[in-house]
């Protein structure tokens, strides 16, 4: 058995260099399954992650917990990805987060994106900077490209949210949800 497998943790320098032989482990198991790493020593990921092959994955982005990426995706740096699907030919522009969500097939989110809990954009989407999401439904080749937040939300296809739209729907007792129908422009 390697000493590698049977090392004793005892100090933080020993659990780092522990991490650091796993980190190596895990990068070296995604290489062989067709993923490529800009700086494969600067990305954080969890144990229980997919990664679709032809994806390449930018430095120091941080894959956690039940992330689930299709293939031919692009993740650009400094992007944090937990707990989420991205579907397959999907890109990931830089210093997004997106948290328990699902992007679809072929769309782009980001820079600058934070797409929250319960959020599912649909394929061919491009939710752009600073756009922020949290419990809605984005319908196919729908489009937010900037400076917008979509909350609590059922959005159809073909939908064009113009800059500084905000979907405003709490009455000061419970929210409600705010329903754009296909083909909007606003």
């Amino acid at each position: 058995m390697p000493f590698d497998q049977i090392r004793g943790v005892n100090t933080h320098q020993e659990l780092w260099a522990i991490e650091q032989i796993k980190r190596s482990e895990l990068i070296r198991y995604w290489m062989d399954r067709g993923v490529r790493f800009s700086s494969a020593q600067t990305v954080h990921m969890d144990l229980n992650i997919t990664i679709g092959s032809g994806t390449f994955i930018g430095s120091s982005v941080h894959l956690l917990s039940g992330t689930r990426i299709g293939t031919e995706c692009t993740i650009h740096p400094f992007t944090i990805i937990d707990n989420s699907s991205i579907g397959d030919a999907a890109t990931v522009h830089p210093h997004s987060v997106i948290r328990n969500a699902t992007i679809g097939a072929h769309s782009n989110v980001g820079p600058f994106a934070h797409i929250q809990e319960e959020s599912t954009i649909g394929n061919n989407c491009s939710i752009g900077n600073f756009v922020e999401t949290k419990r809605v439904s984005i319908g196919d080749n729908t489009k937010a490209k900037h400076l917008s937040y979509l909350g609590d939300a059922q959005i159809g296809s073909n939908v064009n949210i113009g800059a500084g739209t905000i979907t405003c729907n709490y009455d000061g007792t419970k929210k409600h949800i705010t329903h754009i129908k296909d083909n909007v422009f606003i």
